[in-house]
């Protein structure tokens, strides 16, 4: 049975494997140049699709306001979370 994807290639007079190959490249290619610009700390234009999985992702003003929220409740209740949190 042809699937459609090789009856589009056929069609097109481009085999699948050889479509696959370029699409294998153009993808590493990406991949290649997206790691380089996440180790350069250059995250403009990126979006939660470009990066590359697992991939931890914090809200940082969330997490402030969570360990502030935590080291607030600790100190009502009495207990000392660390020395170093206001």
């Amino acid at each position: 049975m042809t699937s459609r994807r090789n009856f589009v290639f056929a069609a097109a007079g481009i085999s699948a494997g050889a479509a696959g190959m370029a699409r294998a490249a153009t993808s590493d290619a990406r991949s290649a140049n997206l790691l380089a610009r996440i180790a350069r700390q250059d995250y403009r234009g990126l979006t939660k699709e470009d990066l590359p999985t697992p991939c931890l992702v914090v809200d940082q003003a969330a997490f402030e306001q969570n360990v502030q929220k935590m080291a607030n409740d600790c100190k009502a209740a009495g207990i000392q979370l660390a020395d170093d949190i206001p």
